[in-house]
């Protein structure tokens, strides 16, 4: 998971107008390390670290608690498509409304699956979101709720422009990411009145 600090000082001046030049900008949610507390052991975290060379008595886990970003739509990106058959050309979003527990859960549904051109921002809808019920923020953003989704009052459903716009965001932010960190990224957020908001950005699994 990328450092916030860190992120905040090599990606501000990347990222600052990711999207719509004039007013869309992509913000990095603070983190703040908690505590440690010896790394939890399932079958594929262990062949993580193994093969990143991490041996398994030193491993540490960092709690974080972030600020909840109250998603209209939320995101999970891949800055080297996992579709295309020239993966290095593309990258692959999956989005849903509300707050990216849906994405995260496998709520039963589809997301929006968009396929986006990383130099010409040409933006291609692989599947439309079906998933029917939604996580949002209550106005005081004391407590989440779950609201039903209308697709037929959605523009990423029914208007091609509000995808076309979302992918040009995502591609925006994701190769500001990839540049800066160096290697493709598997990237989560959310947007909040047209703006980018990158929650986590870490590694790309190969």
């Amino acid at each position: 998971m990328a450092s916030a600090g860190a992120a905040r000082a090599t990606l501000a001046p990347r990222i600052a107008h990711a999207g719509n030049k004039k007013d869309a900008r992509c913000q990095v949610v603070p983190s703040a390390p908690l505590r440690s507390a010896p790394a939890e052991r399932p079958r594929r975290a262990v062949l993580a670290r193994h093969a990143a060379g991490v041996v398994q008595s030193t491993a540490r886990m960092a709690v974080l608690m972030q600020t909840m970003v109250p998603s209209e739509v939320s995101f999970v990106l891949h800055t080297e498509s996992t579709q295309s058959d020239a993966p290095g050309t593309c990258l692959t979003a999956e989005v849903a409304v509300g707050l990216g527990e849906t994405l995260a859960s496998g709520t039963r549904g589809t997301p929006w699956r968009l396929e986006v051109d990383k130099t010409t921002g040409l933006t291609s809808t692989t599947a439309f979101a079906s998933i029917g019920t939604s996580l949002v923020m209550d106005a005081g953003g004391s407590s989440v709720k779950t609201r039903a989704v209308d697709y037929s009052r959605n523009a990423l459903s029914v208007d091609p422009a509000a995808r076309a716009a979302l992918g040009a965001k995502l591609r925006d932010a994701g190769v500001a990411l990839e540049t800066a960190y160096g290697s493709a990224q598997d990237v989560e957020g959310g947007i909040v009145d047209g703006e980018v908001y990158i929650v986590q950005s870490r590694p790309q699994p190969q």
